[in-house]
């Protein structure tokens, strides 16, 4: 009785290690990258992006506000969403 328990215990082990084996081959598989669409994607990434800048400057008396929010430094060429400018002159009088 002793051997039967023996072989089903070696079986049993022989079959976890056979699943866990398993899993682990297509956990790597599926960690692996591709280094050509891995370097694609950092090619098209841009290299600075810059959220809600805002700066003001006072030029002749001028007060000019300059509000962008998002822009995006690419490789190639730079992504500006909009530009909102503010001149505001010494009599009170506003120009955007």
């Amino acid at each position: 009785m002793k051997i039967k328990n023996f072989k089903k215990g070696h079986l049993f082990l022989l079959l976890a290690l056979l699943g866990i084996g398993v899993l682990i081959r297509y956990a790597l598989r599926d960690m692996r990258l591709d280094i050509d669409l891995l370097r694609e994607g950092l090619e098209r990434m841009p290299t600075l992006v810059v959220e809600n800048l805002e700066f003001e400057r006072e030029i002749s008396g001028d007060l000019w506000r300059v509000w962008i929010p998002l822009a995006e430094r690419g490789a190639e060429a730079t992504l500006v969403t909009s530009v909102d400018v503010r001149r505001r002159m010494p009599g009170g009088r506003e120009w955007y």
